[in-house]
């Protein structure tokens, strides 16, 4: 089991959640914003760290991510 100081979990805390706003907002903003540009290598990194993340949130948002590329490459076909 991982233990920590109240300040150390706190601040691992605060770099999940910034991790998960980030995500799912400013990639969101980016695809949206240039929907023709190649996202295929943040697709294989995503996809890669989806097989690795444990936490649910993270898997979530990297899978809506993933979700939102491959929208954008059907739209296109």
């Amino acid at each position: 089991m991982f233990s920590c100081s109240k300040e150390v979990c706190f601040f691992l805390f605060s770099i999940w959640l910034i991790v998960i706003s980030r995500i799912d907002k400013y990639f969101t903003q980016l695809i949206k914003l240039y929907p023709d540009a190649d996202y295929s290598g943040m697709k294989k990194k995503a996809e890669l760290m989806l097989k690795k993340s444990e936490s649910d949130k993270i898997k979530d948002s990297l899978t809506k991510l993933i979700e939102l590329i491959d929208s954008k490459k059907n739209m296109e076909e």
